[in-house]
């Protein structure tokens, strides 16, 4: 009897290998492959965040350009024609005019405003700085965006593969049974219980394949690549891993910050010293302004007999009172520029706090995913040494059933630590800038 049931057992398992690899020809995934890299440089070149982002920059240079154009020579053209006419009678020796032109140039250069003209340009250059960092941080994040559903999708696309691990292992489970059911030595409960096992895993697969679908659709979103042809989305290369070099990464982010080369904190002292530079541009509105001016101006009946005048000189304004209007703008000015100090403290605790953090899980993880590597080497073990006993008669389908469960777990919390290492590789690039 116990031939006849490893022979059974034999044809079971040839057919069910035979159906597992039609299976997966049949739901082969037609998306085309993508690198990482890849993936980043189509979504700088075609998505709209990455559009945003440099919008957004664009309009702080142009505020920058405007806020200086008033310390720029100023240069004026006012000419017209006119046809006259009257009613009155005509005075002799002074006829009417029935026609005129005339044209004015005016030219205006701020020569001294209380250090404004000198302030005015070290702003225009912190604000394009800003801009420069701004937009760096900005493609960085879409970066840290692109890289974790990235990642995101291999870790779907590994779940499908765990619960297709079941499925096959609860069809092999089911076969058995049949096969120790023909032998007289399983009863019919176990048979109906292994096939209640294969419903429960199929329909878990149903679940994960369309979790993994919608991360797919979501990814190719993020890229820019709208489509509604499944052969046309793209899907992450390879398969989820750990990711190598995180503890230099974090090595080169503390450095980083000691030095505060890290765009988080650049922008933060940028934007200190812009609310200095509004600070001093506000006491400078105090004193008057020194301008050189000029102008000329021509005028006359007919275009051949024009009447011709110019002037040239220095002019300076200065307001002497303007109803606390100045005196409100440097307070306003003084409480920006102590609140943006503050906030250049806090950044750079909340960053150094954050970089100690990602090295403490870093170092968690790496311990955690040698702990989870054991554990699914052995609980591959067990399984495989359960599954023998079962088919020698020698254990249950529930306590087989148990041991599957518990690989399946330990396989999919190795994955979810893999994740979490790649996401706190991407992290680390996000806070070093990393648009690349």
């Amino acid at each position: 009897m116990t031939d006849r049931l490893l022979l059974l057992m034999h044809h079971k398992s040839i057919r069910l290998a035979l159906a597992s690899l039609a299976c997966m020809f049949i739901a082969a995934s037609p998306s085309m492959a993508i690198t990482l890299d890849e993936a980043v440089d189509m979504a700088l070149d075609k998505s709209e965040s990455a559009g945003i982002v440099s919008d957004e920059a664009m309009a702080l240079r142009a505020g920058a350009r405007a806020g200086v154009s008033g310390l720029l020579p100023q240069l004026g053209l006012d000419a017209g024609y006119y046809e006259m006419g009257t009613n009155a009678d005509p005075i002799p020796l002074f006829p009417t005019p029935d026609r005129e032109y005339n044209a004015t140039l005016e030219a205006a250069q701020l020569l001294w405003a209380g250090g404004r003209v000198i302030g005015g340009f070290r702003l225009k250059g912190n604000l394009e700085s800003q801009s420069g960092v701004m937009e760096r941080i900005g493609l960085s994040a879409l970066r840290y965006k692109v890289a974790s559903m990235y990642y995101g999708v291999l870790f779907e696309k590994s779940r499908v593969r765990v619960h297709k691990d079941r499925v096959e292992q609860r069809q092999q489970e089911l076969s058995d049974a049949r096969a120790l059911g023909e032998a007289g030595i399983a009863s019919p409960l176990d048979i109906r219980q292994a096939a209640l096992s294969l419903s429960v895993a199929r329909d878990s697969l149903l679940e994960v394949e369309l979790a993994y679908r919608q991360a797919l659709i979501d990814f190719n979103i993020e890229l820019g690549n709208i489509t509604l042809d499944e052969k046309g989305l793209l899907s992450p290369e390879g398969e989820l891993g750990r990711a190598h070099g995180i503890l230099e990464a974090l090595s080169s982010l503390g450095q980083g910050m000691k030095d505060e080369n890290l765009p988080e904190l650049r922008m933060s002292s940028l934007a200190s010293r812009e609310a200095e530079l509004k600070h001093s541009l506000a006491w400078g509105k105090s004193l008057p302004e020194l301008w050189l001016v000029g102008s000329a101006t021509t005028s006359g009946q007919e275009t051949s007999a024009m009447d011709e005048s110019w002037m040239a000189g220095l002019n300076i304004k200065f307001d002497i009172y303007d109803g606390g209007l100045r005196g409100a703008e440097r307070a306003g000015a003084l409480s920006e520029k102590r609140r943006a100090g503050r906030e250049l403290e806090r950044t750079r605790k909340l960053v150094s706090g954050r970089v100690f953090s990602m090295r403490m899980r870093a170092e968690t993880v790496d311990e955690r995913i040698r702990l989870r590597t054991e554990a699914v080497e052995m609980a591959t073990g067990n399984y495989e040494d359960a599954r023998a006993e079962y088919r020698a008669g020698l254990s249950t389908l529930t306590r087989l059933g148990e041991f599957n469960l518990a690989l399946a777990e330990a396989r999919l919390g190795l994955l979810g630590l893999y994740l979490e290492e790649q996401v706190l590789m991407s992290e680390a690039g996000l806070l070093m800038g990393k648009t690349r």
